[in-house]
């Protein structure tokens, strides 16, 4: 585990192993007989499959989780929030494979690289907001194509955003309490994209109303992607 952000420089300066992704090491044949298989080693392997999705640089959530779980030990979560936190962490992504249509469709581009930037944009300034619009929209047309997709989308796409991010954290959540996960997890993966300030979304949660475990799985996140994309000491 990292033991202060600073490891951080450290961490993305080493190479990925080259078996990353596996979690489990059993013979073609399958699982030996009276094999217990940990269910932490289930969902490390699947969150490989979930950055994949999300657009992310292969070991996006594990990075994240080891970031918040630093976070967890700093702020002296006990044993039961911590083991909900750790699942959260590495299936915050659970539902990102139900608005990649609807991406597509918008902005006539592909879903993963929009997936990628937006990430690093603060989607709460419309300034950025539009920049990231016209960077990404139908990138096989000229600037005058672009900017009137742009147009098109602020005219009748108000409210998609929010729409797609109620649809991405609602059904992420449905799914890790199907898979049997705690209520406590589901409601850190639907509380993800909430922000602080009440600008985020989909319901505009401000400070506290926001579940601690979501919080600490978005500030995680950032984290990672940005020190991904630009170096541990910008993010």
């Amino acid at each position: 585990m990292l033991r202060d952000f600073n490891d951080l420089g450290h961490f993305y300066s080493a190479p990925a192993p080259q078996n990353a992704g596996a979690a489990l090491a059993y013979p073609p044949g399958g699982v030996p007989a009276g094999a217990h298989v940990r269910l932490s080693e289930v969902v490390s392997a699947l969150s490989y499959a979930l950055d994949i999705t999300e657009g992310q640089p292969q070991g996006h959530a594990v990075r994240t989780c080891l970031i918040g779980m630093r976070i967890a030990e700093v702020i002296g979560l006990g044993p039961d929030e911590r083991s909900d936190l750790f699942y959260a962490l590495l299936l915050k992504d659970l539902g990102c494979s139900s608005n990649a249509a609807r991406l597509c469709q918008l902005f006539g581009a592909d879903d993963l690289s929009l997936k990628r930037a937006h990430k690093l944009t603060d989607w709460t300034d419309p300034v950025a907001s539009a920049r990231y619009a016209y960077a990404h929209a139908v990138p096989d047309k000229g600037a005058v194509a672009k900017a009137w997709h742009v147009a098109m989308l602020g005219k009748k796409e108000k409210g998609s955003g929010t729409e797609m991010t109620r649809t991405r954290c609602e059904r992420g959540a449905e799914i890790a309490h199907e898979l049997g996960l705690s209520a406590a997890t589901a409601g850190a993966i639907r509380g993800l994209d909430e922000h602080w300030n009440g600008l985020g979304m989909p319901t505009g949660l401000t400070g506290s109303q926001i579940p601690l475990l979501g919080r600490i799985c978005s500030l995680a996140q950032t984290l990672e992607v940005f020190a991904h994309s630009h170096g541990a000491e910008a993010a």
